[in-house]
């Protein structure tokens, strides 16, 4: 919004403007600026860099000047480009300071102190501006004369009160439990006079570019620059872009507007573009030399990497090609290179190569978002188009140009070929409301150029039915009319289709989740035959994710059951069906060995305990650290407890009768219910599918548990785990200690105790709140839940443990997320608050 409010201001102001004027502008900036314009460029990033040493001094953490101007120069020239100074440039500080042993609280203050540097110089530029020159900020800051200049009065008082305070304050300032010292007058000194020298550079360097008639004297210019940066700033458009530009045009009445727009341009490239493209060669050179040295034991990771970046860089390649040719085509044809054209080729091949361009240019910017999705339909189109878009640039006018950025870019797309495998259709391929907005800002940026090339061209209607080679406005106003159309197309269709259809059919409806189930890798695949699960399953047909809903959360349970290569296009797909419903995908006990998969969807991580898993190999109830174990199965044989299998295709309905009351009097023992979705229940149906452990007393059935095995991965474990009144001590030790006996003679290589709740969370001042939360309630929540208790059980087997995560949307929708869960498993509210 922000973006088109700035659009239509240049609009305003560029009315006697033609584009023709910045062209001729553009070609007449010397040289020789361009280098001044550069060199005080590198003088304020220097600046820049000294803030960075000044700040590290004050957390006394003093670092190597190679190390710490690398990173100032990063992060500010990421924070410039992008905008949110202390989200984007503290996390670069995060991601290569906390490698030097900085710590979080530490790397804050820096990024705080640094911030705050840049504020204490634009305070005082701005105070000595509107205290002495009160008319050069008049017109970007309506305030009559005598206003500005109170206000810059204020302003200088502040600057002194606060060099004041930090000579007298000599106590640390306390927030919580952090306590920051108060700067040293010389250090607040020196912090004014780096702010000024950044912001005077900075300003210096478009003062360069600007005509002479255009600007007042250089310290005033600098009132004006600081003014209109600090308004950019807090418009939070990135990088200000198109908020500063409208208010330098404001503030520089007097002089060419189009030699500005042009002066404004190069500082755009010059002071932004390029720094931000050598901080990406470097941070990505950094990423990659820290992880050299695995090179040697995986010798295919930097290859992995690198696809690991392509998605988003060629999406946002292609999202730009596309748009540089729709604002070609929205704008004249140099004349040299139409009249070349003209005595070669036919009229009707320059009028289709125009508007062909255009429309090849929009279907760009919507098949990047199938790229970033790694959609090998999407890839395959844009190849095509692509190989269109040199063509139709070179019959459209010559623009060889274009022609060339559309062979980088599909030179690189085919070199690229192997990231792109996800198998998926256009049609049913949902867009964000994100990418939705991005593509009418750029069909808006266009027409915004189109309007800014056709202002002095008067409107007939005949303008449309002229085919000429001359004619520039007619083929402008067709190309325009028919990117219109068929974005209004487009977007009426992303409004109003249905939802794709999806699977919701139950065990027994759909025989290709048996057969998933029957050759998966895990014994949770096992849960999605208990009948309470919907199924989402990919078109081949060879994978699914069993999910839940709940709320808005849309709840998978575990990964996708199927082979790994099936799993980045169903994950994606389960996102985008959650999506076009309005709901929070959420992905309930991951392994950290997939965590990869669902943070490619732009989902947060959250560690819910830790699950444990018994290596049967050397499973033994001999030795001193399995007493425990021993002692409680030989006692309940002595109290006549006898072990054995009942094999699927043998539980009659007396045996169901048994285990119904063994069920009935666990439940009423434990004043609780039946749980659900990651547990089965009780069920005659569903304990016939499965082998089930029984144990006997003086022949009564007192204990059961049915069987989940994973022939493929050799696991082995149990779902239902009941036992009566009647049951002798130590019985569930009994049980499992035989069924791991059991399981080593039948060649299962582990058995799945399950996951202990809160367990293995970190409690660290500076970690998330969550882990905080969550260690607080594995030490003292017992009166809700038996967590140490658990965890302390299944010790008992000497288990492997192995973190297990909720994978969902960050922010607000974590919290809820996790009520979701809770209240899935739980049967309901009501199951939630009983104990």
């Amino acid at each position: 919004m922000l973006f088109l409010a700035a659009l239509a201001a240049l609009h305003h102001l560029l009315a006697e403007v033609r584009i023709r004027d910045i062209g001729a502008a553009l070609k007449n900036v010397r040289p020789l600026l361009l280098g001044m314009a550069l060199a005080a460029t590198v003088a304020s990033y220097c600046v820049l860099t000294v803030y960075e040493v000044l700040s590290l001094h004050y957390v006394r953490k003093p670092l190597p000047y190679r190390q710490l101007a690398v990173t100032a120069f990063i992060s500010y020239a990421f924070s410039h480009n992008i905008g949110l100074p202390l989200l984007t440039g503290g996390s670069i500080r995060y991601r290569i300071y906390s490698a030097a042993g900085l710590s979080g609280a530490e790397i804050a203050t820096v990024t705080g102190f640094s911030t705050l540097t840049f504020g204490l110089g634009a305070i005082l530029l701005l105070a000595v501006a509107l205290t002495f020159e009160p008319a050069t900020l008049a017109q970007i800051l309506p305030l009559p004369a005598a206003v500005a200049r109170l206000a810059g009065i204020t302003l200088l008082g502040v600057t002194v009160s606060y060099t004041l305070w930090t000579a007298l304050r000599r106590s640390p300032i306390r927030l919580h439990r952090w306590q920051l010292a108060v700067p040293a007058v010389p250090v607040t000194l020196t912090q004014f006079a780096l702010g000024v020298l950044d912001i005077g550079f900075a300003a210096t360097a478009l003062y360069i570019l600007l005509p002479a008639d255009a600007t007042p004297t250089l310290p005033a210019f600098v009132g004006i620059y600081t003014g209109a940066m600090v308004i950019a700033i807090l418009s939070h458009s990135p990088g200000g872009v198109g908020v500063f530009e409208a208010l330098m045009l404001i503030a520089l009445p007097d002089g060419d507007s189009a030699a500005v727009v042009a002066a404004l341009l190069v500082y755009r490239v010059i002071y932004y573009l390029l720094p931000f493209a050598l901080a990406a060669i470097l941070l990505a050179s950094r990423e990659v030399t820290l992880r050299w040295p695995r090179a040697a034991e995986r010798p295919s990771w930097p290859l992995g990497a690198i696809d690991a970046l392509v998605p988003p860089v060629m999406a946002a390649a292609v999202f730009l090609g596309g748009l540089v040719l729709l604002i070609s085509s929205a704008t004249p044809t140099l004349g040299g290179r139409l009249a070349m054209l003209r005595d070669v080729l036919p009229l009707p091949f320059v009028e289709a190569s125009h508007l062909l361009s255009s429309i090849v240019g929009l279907w760009l910017l919507l098949l990047a978002h199938g790229l970033l999705r790694r959609l090998d339909s999407a890839w395959q189109l844009t190849v095509l188009l692509l190989t269109a878009a040199i063509p139709f640039s070179l019959l459209k006018g010559l623009d060889w140009e274009e022609a060339l950025i559309a062979g980088v870019v599909l030179t690189c797309l085919v070199m690229a070929r192997s990231a792109f495998f996800r198998k998926g259709s256009l049609t049913g391929h949902a867009y964000t409301r994100g990418w939705l907005a991005l593509v009418l800002g750029a069909i808006a940026l266009t027409g915004f150029v189109s309007v800014l090339a056709l202002r002095h061209v008067p409107y007939e209607d005949s303008l449309w039915w002229q085919f000429a080679f001359h004619a520039d406005a007619s083929r402008i106003l067709r190309t325009q009319l028919v990117v219109v159309v068929l974005t209004s197309t487009w977007v009426l269709r992303e409004l109003i289709r249905p939802a794709p259809p999806f699977d919701t059919g139950k065990v027994g409806e759909t025989a290709d989740v048996a057969r998933l189930v029957a050759s998966a890798t895990r014994t949770g695949a096992a849960l999605a035959l208990t009948g309470d699960k919907r199924f989402l399953l990919n078109p081949d047909r060879n994978a699914f994710i069993m999910y839940r809903i709940q709320g808005r959360s849309w709840i998978s349970l575990g990964d996708p059951v199927g082979p790994d290569s099936a799993w980045p296009d169903i994950v994606w797909r389960f996102r985008e069906l959650c999506d076009l419903h309005a709901g929070r995908p959420v992905f309930y006990q991951v392994p950290p060995t997939t965590l990869p998969l669902y943070l490619d969807l732009g989902l947060a991580p959250l560690k819910l305990g830790e699950e444990a898993r018994v290596d049967l190999a050397d499973f033994s109830l001999q030795g001193h650290r399995r007493s425990d174990l021993r002692h409680s199965a030989r006692r309940a044989e002595r109290e006549g407890a006898e072990f054995a299998i009942a094999p699927r295709g043998t539980i009659d309905e007396r045996l169901i009768g048994e285990m119904g009351e063994v069920s009935r009097q666990w439940l009423d023992r434990r004043g609780t219910r039946e749980k659900g979705f990651s547990l089965g229940h009780f069920s005659p149906a569903y304990l016939r599918l499965f082998d089930c452990a029984t144990v006997r007393r003086n022949g009564r059935l007192v204990a059961f548990a049915n069987l989940l095995t994973a022939p493929a991965g050799g696991e082995l474990s149990v779902d239902l785990m009941r036992h009566g009144d009647d049951a002798p001590y130590g019985v569930m030790d009994y049980l499992f200690t035989h069924l791991m006996l059991w399981g080593q003679e039948a060649g299962y290589r582990w058995f799945n105790l399950g996951m202990a709740p809160l367990s293995g969370l970190d409690d660290q001042s500076l970690g998330p709140t969550w882990q905080r939360l969550g260690t607080l309630l594995f030490e003292h929540g017992e009166h809700f839940y038996n967590f140490r208790g658990l965890r302390r059980y299944k010790e008992k087997y000497a288990p492997v443990w192995e973190p297990r995560y909720l994978i969902a949307p960050s922010g607000l929708a974590l919290p809820r997320a996790l009520i979701d869960v809770a209240t899935l498993i739980a049967g309901g509210n009501r199951g939630l608050v009983l104990r």
